[in-house]
């Protein structure tokens, strides 16, 4: 889980999200700070800066999800 504290979407916290998506697909972040309209738009500020996808959003925790891009070492497994 991720924390949105009063400092909003920084450099550092953006680079954590994407760090965070290309390690685990789906991911929980609270926004622990503004009203309704404001934490709507730091969600849709993230899903258009990281290409993910809103899977739920409940008060002020939202979960996302992006596919993580195919890993070059495993696609070379044969396929059952």
């Amino acid at each position: 889980m991720i924390i949105i504290g009063g400092n909003g979407l920084t450099d550092g916290l953006m680079a954590e999200l994407e760090s965070t998506l290309a390690h685990h697909e789906l991911l929980k972040i609270k926004i622990a700070f503004g009203e309704r309209e404001d934490r709507s738009g730091i969600i849709q500020n993230i899903l258009q800066q990281t290409g993910a996808l809103l899977v739920q959003s409940i008060g002020k925790t939202c979960v996302i999800f992006r596919q993580k891009a195919q890993d070059s070492a495993f696609s070379d497994l044969p396929k059952k």
